[in-house]
């Protein structure tokens, strides 16, 4: 990123900080929504509980979603060209946090091939939080993910994953 770059980058509050399954379903991924003063809406991966590295880079949802308009499914393939990093995860990252907050969601029972969802009930979701005063404490706190992932899951609801973790303690 050259200098020119990094002085036209808007600056971005984080309206939002949520955790998520990875598509694997195998560990958990913190993700984080912004917002900049022209109220564009930006997706960042924070943080991976297990392995894989990845770029927590600002991706705006429309960036992403012009990416995908014309196809007629969804991969992690199709968010490549959003991304300026290197990391083969972060695309595969991000669709996960698609899949999160419900703008994507799979195409018939194949296991890796989504479509899109209209974003309005999405962005419905976030305007309050995108309204609210930076200082007001409206935005979620980064979750520590520290915990244990038997905590994770259990915040999620996903119960059926407990008895992995007790086979495995």
């Amino acid at each position: 990123m050259t200098m020119k770059d990094e002085a036209t980058k808007p600056e971005i509050r984080t309206i939002k900080t949520a955790t998520s399954l990875r598509l694997s379903g195998k560990s958990i991924l913190t993700h984080c929504i912004g917002c900049d003063a022209e109220g564009q809406v930006y997706l960042r991966v924070e943080a991976n509980s297990a392995g894989g590295y990845f770029k927590p880079e600002w991706v705006s949802l429309a960036a992403i979603q012009k990416a995908t308009e014309n196809a007629t499914y969804i991969s992690a393939f199709h968010l490549r060209p959003v991304f300026t990093g290197k990391s083969t995860n972060s695309p595969g990252f991000m669709l996960a946090v698609l899949k999160a907050e419900g703008l994507v969601k799979l195409k018939d029972e194949k296991e890796r091939t989504y479509v899109a969802i209209d974003a309005k009930d999405f962005l419905a979701g976030i305007k309050p939080l995108m309204e609210a005063q930076p200082d007001s404490g409206a935005s979620t706190p980064v979750a520590a993910i520290k915990k244990g992932k038997k905590a994770a899951y259990l915040s999620h609801g996903l119960r059926r994953r407990v008895s992995f973790f007790r086979q495995r303690s």
